[in-house]
Formats: structure tokens, sequence, C-alpha cells
């Protein structure tokens, strides 16, 4: 797994400027001879290393064998850091070793039409040839490869080599396939189709609770069997994530060990600082009858982000394992066994390395880059991830919190998908209504008295509500009209005659926690802080509302401003120039807040534990918000 190919973030070390191999041989004869030796390093026996190197030139021959091992094409594969579209690992326990390989077919056109047409060509030879099970794969098909879909990838496949076994197979679909904002509706989607309706809620309390910013879904993968025991994965890349943040996205796991991420993490990391110059991931897998909590969760650190050389990693991996003895030599022998060069002669090797814990054992897995088109200099960062916290500008930090529009949430895709979509509107409304409250003109006073100039306060007045629009112009949607929306949507969806005494605990204290998180931006010190506040915070408030108009029949707020728009009235508000650092601070924290809080909504409506009864029951009148 690669990360986007981006500017550096290096920790004080220089981006990958790796080496070329000047070997003329294909693609296909290198990668054999390296999973060859792999298998041999994890102790396969001869008939068991020979049908793991047939199954893989079957699978990859097609395209591999007419590919030098060096050639860069069109396509930027994003499986290994030096985009070579195959990729190995081995996963250990202390009595076993499993060699993975994931790889992406090949099209033949450098467009993601063209290698989605490869992927789902590739799915119906492994089902007529290997007896892989597509059952789930068609169920959700549509959702993850739509024709036109986009994105820097189509379908990933894998398969699994264990001694003794016949080869496992696995999908991974691109859950970005339709833009990155609809990622979390369409996982939710998925699960829900497949069975696992309560899934969704059990993420959003962890692996996905800091928001899609930093918690950014990537990959859907299937396991392509139908045993009982078939998993269904959802991977997230945790930008800027410290070891506590991964501890907190591991903890909703069966069997959750507390410290297990924290110590796994520092001990790759080598520290405590995040993980900034490249992101980590977790996986949390479900399996049939259970989708509650996740059965396991697996944490991947990009090793070689953070180590200087693949020697350095080693003495990494195997200063965690001093307590497990036996999983320590098999994991130094095969590392030892795969190498094709001194461990402190490159970085990136050992791209990443995951824990896994099963019944109380750790199982350790690394990830092997076949090196075939470069090797990475020591003290190098193969493939940085991309800054998500960080901005050029003011309208940079306001259009990138658009690129995932609340409109898209889970809560709100499912609340459509619903028989009765009313039914958990009025919690919507009710939440929501901390930002419509008696409180919110006096916060926007407080941020447009900062304005002196005559001109401009009569701009900001007009934006938010606290002054006459000029005659002939219409205005976008003001604080006041906000609130009288609210309501007016409130009395539209009552469909219930029970009075209902106060509201449901669940939406007081989602109203509570939205509240506080916008005092505090809307109430800062800070000028830049708080005017971006006020544009974000009314862009999250009218996009609230479309939601409620797409669900039940009340007149939708005007179409919201464009960012350069709403940067020119933080510039109109803030006398020197802003800091685009208080306005990332501001706009990311805003839609934050209301993200989070509808994915609270989502775990009250629709998560399992949650009493069906609660959800019957429509407050006659919410005017006092």
């Amino acid at each position: 797994m690669s990360a986007a190919q981006s500017p550096a973030r290096p920790d004080d070390r220089r981006e990958g400027s790796g080496i070329r191999p000047s070997i003329g041989e294909t693609l296909l004869a290198y990668s054999t001879t390296r999973l060859d030796h792999l298998c041999r390093a994890a102790s396969f026996d001869d008939v068991d290393r020979a049908e793991a190197v047939r199954v893989f030139a079957d699978l990859v021959g097609p395209w591999a064998e007419v590919r030098s091992r060096f050639e860069r094409t069109d396509w930027v594969s994003e499986i290994s850091d030096d985009n070579t579209p195959i990729e190995f690992s081995v996963a250990m326990a202390h009595d076993r070793a499993d060699v993975r390989v994931l790889f992406e077919p090949q099209g033949r056109d450098p467009t993601v039409s063209s290698f989605r047409e490869a992927s789902l060509e590739l799915h119906e030879r492994i089902e007529r040839d290997y007896g892989a099970d597509l059952a789930r794969f068609r169920v959700v098909e549509d959702l993850f490869a739509p024709e036109g879909m986009a994105g820097p990838f189509a379908i990933w496949s894998s398969v699994v080599f264990s001694p003794n076994k016949r080869p496992a197979f696995k999908t991974y679909f691109n859950p970005q396939a339709s833009g990155r904002g609809r990622a979390s509706a369409l996982v939710e989607e998925a699960l829900d189709r497949l069975g696992f309706p309560s899934a969704w809620a059990a993420l959003c309390k962890t692996a996905t609770r800091r928001g899609p910013r930093l918690d950014e879904i990537k990959y859907f993968a299937l396991d392509l069997s139908a045993d009982a025991q078939a998993r269904i994965k959802v991977y997230v890349r945790h930008h800027e994530a410290t070891p506590d943040d991964l501890e907190q996205a591991c903890s909703g796991q069966r069997g959750h060990v507390p410290g297990d991420a924290v110590a796994f993490a520092r001990a790759m990391r080598g520290g405590t600082d995040p993980m900034s110059a490249r992101g980590p991931f977790t996986c949390s897998a479900f399996v049939e009858g259970d989708d509650e909590r996740p059965s396991a969760t697996t944490l991947y650190v990009p090793v070689c982000a953070y180590a200087t050389d693949d020697g350095v990693v080693r003495d990494r991996v195997r200063g965690y394992l001093a307590d497990q003895v036996a999983i320590a030599d098999r994991y130094t022998t095969i590392v030892d066994g795969y190498a094709n060069r001194p461990l402190s002669a490159g970085t990136g090797m050992q791209s990443w390395v995951a824990l896994q814990r099963s019944k109380g054992v750790p199982r350790i897995t690394v990830y092997l880059a076949t090196e075939a088109a470069e090797v990475f200099e020591p003290g190098t960062v193969p493939a940085p991830t991309t800054p998500v916290v960080t901005f050029e500008s003011v309208e940079e930090a306001i259009a990138a919190v658009r690129e995932q529009p609340l409109d898209h949430h889970p809560f709100v895709e499912r609340a459509q998908r619903g028989d009765d979509p009313s039914v958990p509107i009025w919690k919507l409304i009710a939440s929501v209504g901390a930002g419509a409250s008696d409180e919110l003109p006096t916060w926007i006073a407080g941020i447009v008295s900062r304005v002196h100039e005559p001109k401009a306060k009569q701009i900001v007045g007009r934006r938010f509500g606290m002054s006459p629009a000029v005659e002939g112009e219409d205005g976008p949607c003001t604080a006041g009209q906000l609130t009288s929306d609210v309501v007016a949507a409130v009395r539209a969806i009552r469909t219930h005659d029970e009075a209902v005494d106060r509201l449901d605990g669940d939406v007081a204290s989602i109203r509570e926690r939205l509240a506080a998180v916008l005092a505090t931006h809307y109430k800062s010190s800070d000028a830049t802080e708080a005017a971006t506040a006020l544009v974000v915070g009314d862009d999250c408030m009218q996009q609230m509302l479309w939601v409620i108009a797409m669900l039940v029949p009340v007149e939708p707020p005007v179409t919201r401003s464009e960012p350069d728009e709403a940067s020119a009235v933080v510039s109109v508000i803030v006398a020197a120039p802003p800091s685009t650092d208080s306005a990332a601070r501001a706009a990311l924290g805003i839609h934050r807040a209301f993200w989070q809080a509808l994915d609270e909504l989502y775990v009250s409506c629709f998560g399992r534990a949650r009493d069906p009864a609660s959800r019957d029951s429509i407050p006659p009148s919410l005017e006092d918000l």
C-alpha cells in the first residue's frame, strides 16, 4: 500500500530519490524469483513453493511477462512506493507463515476505466479457474466499480498462499470511486447491503471518530470465500495520528488489549510524535453474525518513513518481539532470506509492519517491496503523505471542508434509504438547532463589531442578518432565517400526536457538544479564526437545511457562497492579513463538529444497542432551541 506521491514532510530527511536498477529482465521473471525466495524463507516445501509461483505467474503473466521490471508506465500504481503493481507480504504467527501477493491487474490503456475492465475480467477468471466466491463482490460491485468511476485505482486483488492449502483470494475496492466526499456513505451502504447494519456505528465511534479529513477511508476489502469466517474489511488512513489516536481507533475490536496499539506504534515509529511524514492505517474486520464490533483490528505502521534503513526496521521489530522469540526468529529468517541487498543499503524494502492480536498472541505482518524499479536511498521518505491540515490560503482551507459535504454523511444517506426517513430527522433538526440558537446572533454580533469601515460593516451585516439587505438585492440566508427554517422544518414533520416533555437524552448531549465547539471558534480572540468560523458555520448550517429539505417538504435555503466569496468576507472582517493557520483551525474544527454530531446521530438512530421505541417520538415544538 503506497501513499499518494506528494511533496515531502520529511522529519529532517529527504524525499525518496532512489537508484534505478539496470537489470533488463521482465517483471514476471524478476517477481517470480523474488516470490520463490520468499516462500523458501517462509519454510514452504518444494511442492507448495512451486504451486505458489505457478499460480502467481498465471495471475499476472498476461501483462508482467511483456513488461520490463524497471519500466515506468503512464499509469502510476499505488500498490508500492516505486509504483510497481506488485507487493509481497508475510503474516507470521508462532507456528506458521502465510505469503500474500497484492497486485493491480493492468489495463490496456492508462485509464481507470481500462483498469476496471481488466480487474473485472480477472475476477471472472479466478471464479472459473480457482473457485473464488463472488457473491458478496457482486452485491457491492455497482457501488465501488460503476462505469465512469474515478480515482487512483479501480480494483486491486490479492492471493494468499499457505502450506497445504488452496490459494485464497481477496478484493480491494476503492471507496473514493465516486469522489472522496462519498467514501463514508458508500462504505456504510455496502456494509448494510452485506448484512452488517450496525457495523458503521461501531466504526464511527472508533476508526473514523476524528472525521473524514483526518481519518480517511481508503479501501473496502472482501474475502472471496463462502466460508462463515470470510471477512469484510474497512481500511482507514489516519493522518497526523499519534500512538494515542491509534489506540482509540483500535479500541472497538473484540478482545482489545488496552495499550497494545500504543506500544506497537511507539516501537515502530521510534517515538510518540504524530506520524506526519506518512499516515498509518487500521483495518477493521467483520465476520458474519457479528456486526456490533470488529472481530479484529489490524494496525499498519509505515516504518519506511520513520527508519533510516531496513536494518533499523529489523532491529525495531525484533525489539518489539523480544518476548516472542519464535516469531522474532521467524521474522528474521524471512527478511534475511528475502533481501537481495544489505539491509543498511536502502529503505523501503520493508514498507509496512502490521500488528493483529489473535487469541492473545501477536500476529506480525511485514510488507515487502519488490524493489523492481527502484531502491530508495537510506534516510529518504518513500512516497510521503500529502498534508491534510496545512493550506496555502484561506480559500484553500475553506474549499477543503467542501470536499466532505454534510449531505453525503452516512446518516443522511441511510435516512434517505429508509422506509420512513422522517423518523430520525427530528433528531437531526434538534441537534443542529444549537447552531441556530438564541446565542448565535450574539456570537455573530461580537464578530461583526470588529468591522469598522461602514461599507464593510454593511456587507457583513447583510450576509449574516445583522442589518437590512440593500434594496433590490437578495442576500444569503441569515441567522434569523436559519432559526425560522429550523422551526418550520420541525412543524413540517410532526406526524405524531403524543406530547414529549423533554428532548431525547442523546440529542440533548449532542446539541451541547456541538454548541460548545461552535462557541469556542465563534468567540475566539483570534480575528481570523472567528471570521472563518462565521462563514464555515453558516455554510454548514445551510448544508444541514438542504439535508432537511431533501427529506421533508420545507423550502431549502439559498445556495451557499463559493470559497473565494467566503474568504472575501473573512478579509473584510480581519484588518490584518488573515492567518492561514487560524483559518484552517476554524474551518476544520467547525466542519468536524457538525460531522461528529451526525456520527452521534447515526449511532443513536441506527446503532443496534439503541432502543427502537425511542425513535417513535417527535417533539411537539423545538422553538426553544
